[in-house]
């Protein structure tokens, strides 16, 4: 496992929400954001295991919790979730290949979306949507983007942070 320090990663949170705050709805394909804070989440996760994982998740939920428009706290639990449960299955596949990334983001961010929206009709039992529709036009273009636009994330990150194993796999 790798070892990175806590100030770098909290820095890098808070970077990517200042950039989905301020910039992301000019990157957006018919109304459509990556999530960001999800990106790094996994990245996270997958390459640090499932403690930080789970930490890097609440945090980044916390920092989405105070501009959301939410139950607050749905989105720390949703996120600490989805990278505890990355960061467990982070040994069964390549970290460094870019089909698995490609894979696990989308896997992982259509999860924290069918998870978010299943908690929020629990807590106020009440939804103007059903899942089918919810799925459809929501959660999977939204994973798909996501998924799309981790890849340069993930390079950079690796780059980055120095998590570089060997020669980059497929």
């Amino acid at each position: 496992m790798y070892k990175v320090t806590r100030f770098p990663l909290y820095a890098t949170l808070f970077i990517a929400l200042i950039f989905h705050l301020t910039l992301a709805r000019y990157i957006a394909i018919g109304g459509t954001e990556p999530d960001l804070l999800a990106i790094l989440v996994i990245f996270f996760s997958i390459f640090l295991g499932p403690y930080r994982g789970l930490e890097t998740g609440i945090v980044a939920g916390l920092l989405k919790d105070i501009f959301a428009l939410d139950i607050f706290g749905i989105n720390a639990l949703v996120l600490g979730a989805t990278g505890f449960l990355a960061g467990a299955l982070n040994s069964k596949f390549f970290r460094e290949s870019k089909r698995s990334n490609f894979l696990l983001v989308f896997l992982f961010t259509l999860f924290s979306m069918v998870m978010h929206f299943a908690l929020n009709a629990l807590f106020t039992r009440y939804t103007s949507v059903g899942l089918t529709e919810y799925m459809f036009a929501s959660a999977i273009p939204v994973s798909l983007y996501t998924s799309i636009i981790s890849v340069p994330v993930f390079l950079k990150c690796i780059d980055l942070f120095g998590l570089k194993l060997g020669e980059d796999l497929l």
